[in-house]
This record gives C-alpha cells, structure tokens and sequence, in this order.
C-alpha cells in the first residue's frame, strides 16, 4: 500500500496546469510529418519540395509507371548536391529537449549498387517578429550503405541540430543528397521516395 501511495504522490508532482491545461511533467508524445519527394499527375512527375535558395539543384522528378503501382519520385544526383527545403510551424508545446529526427526512404535502380550514399539535413528557425531569412544551424549527416536494386533503404538522423529553435516558430528543414563528399562513393542516381520528420510535443490534458 506503502508504493501505491508513493506512485501516486509522484503522479500528482508531475502534474501543474498551463492556461487551464493539465500537463504531465516529462511526458510527450511523437509526432510524425511526412513529405513525399515528387507527385505524379497522369504521366507528368513534380517535385514536392521547394527550392532550397543556396545554389544547390534540385532533383529531378520522375513517375516510375512501369510497374504495378505509380512510383513517384526524385532523381538525387551522383556528383553534386541535391536538395529541397519544406517548412513546418512548431507546435505549441513542442519538446525541444527531444528535438528533431528525420528519416528517408529512398532505392538505387543499378543493377549491381553498391557503397554509400550521403544525406544531409539542416534547420534554420525564425519566430513571429523577427527576419524569415533565418541562418542554417549545423549540418547533421548520415552514410547510408545500398547492396540490391530496387530494393527500399531507410536512412535515419537522430537528433538534427535545432539550436534556437522554439515552439510556435517556422522551421525550414534542408534535405540533400551530398554527391561531391569524399563519403559518397556511390556512382548511381538515388531516386528519393519519401521522407519524415519526427518531432515531439509535451503532453497535457484540456
């Protein structure tokens, strides 16, 4: 009886109230965004990020309709740097401790692929009141080794750097391929399928 009456004292310490809202200390939950690379109408393929506005090219949109199912996606170049930016807004109790993952599904159509891809994603924030023209945090960076055509790779970047970053603010998220790193060693066009941001929101009651 003795534990039961501490758990609860416990529960009842994490517990205070935020414009009439309950919130539980140290608790949050996950939430998923997720953003297609490219979209198809019909047979005519469109990217479905925008210009990342820092010289890099973008990659190219394809529809993939030889199958069974369309296939939409983006060609990631080889020997540049690809890249598209999306933004989000924060939510209210987003849980900047617990940050930012991001994760990117993407297949090599060479019939023999091998080595290792790079990505690279980045952030930049800017609050209600000050200059959208926000300055990019640090670059988090990922090698992801490919072994089988077509088959789908998962590449995942745990905590992506969100330094002065905060609820309520945009937060543009900076996806590339970096083809001209030394790490990437892949020879091939990388068609990007798909891509998630998680992010993580304070629980509380209403």
């Amino acid at each position: 009886m003795g534990r039961i009456f501490a758990l609860l004292a416990l529960a009842a310490s994490s517990l205070f109230a935020v414009d009439g809202d309950l919130v539980i200390l140290g608790l949050s939950y996950r939430t998923e965004i997720n953003f297609d690379f490219a979209a198809c109408i019909g047979t005519t393929a469109g990217l479905q990020s925008d210009d990342a506005g820092d010289g890099s090219a973008q990659p190219i949109a394809v529809c993939n309709d030889a199958g069974n199912v369309e296939r939409p996606s983006a060609g990631f170049s080889a020997s540049v740097i690809n890249a598209g930016i999306r933004t989000i807004v924060l939510p209210t109790n987003w849980d900047s401790v617990k940050g930012l993952d991001v994760q990117i599904w993407f297949v090599d159509e060479d019939a023999t692929p091998t080595l290792e891809v790079r990505w690279e994603v980045k952030t930049a924030c800017a609050a209600v009141g000050a200059s959208w023209n926000a300055s990019y945090n640090a670059v988090s960076s990922i090698d992801s080794t490919v072994a089988t055509q077509d088959f789908i790779v998962l590449a995942t970047l745990t905590g992506v750097a969100v330094t002065n970053c905060a609820a309520n603010e945009h937060m543009t998220i900076h996806v590339s391929r970096n083809g001209a790193h030394a790490n990437d060693d892949n020879v091939d066009l990388i068609e990007g399928i798909n891509w998630r941001a998680t992010i993580w929101v304070k629980a509380d009651i209403d």
